[in-house]
C-alpha cells in the first residue's frame, strides 16, 4: 500500500482567487478555432434560480 505524503491537505475553506475561471470551456475572447456559434437572444432565457439571460452564445 502507498503511503500518503505528510504536505498534501485539504480544507474545505479555503479561498480560491475571484479570477480564477468557473470552466475550461471557451470564452469571449478566447481563440475561435474551428468552433461555429448560434446567439440566441429573440427571448430572455429564464433560470432556475429566478435570473434571466438577455442573450446566450452557444460554442
Amino acid at each position: 500500500m502507498t503511503e500518503r505524503p505528510d504536505n498534501l491537505h485539504f480544507d474545505p475553506t479555503e479561498r480560491y482567487p475571484r479570477d480564477l475561471p468557473t470552466t475550461g470551456a471557451w470564452m469571449p475572447g478566447d481563440h475561435v478555432g474551428k468552433r461555429k456559434f448560434v446567439k440566441v437572444n429573440d427571448r430572455p432565457f429564464a433560470l432556475e434560480s429566478g435570473g434571466v439571460l438577455d442573450e446566450v452564445v452557444i460554442a
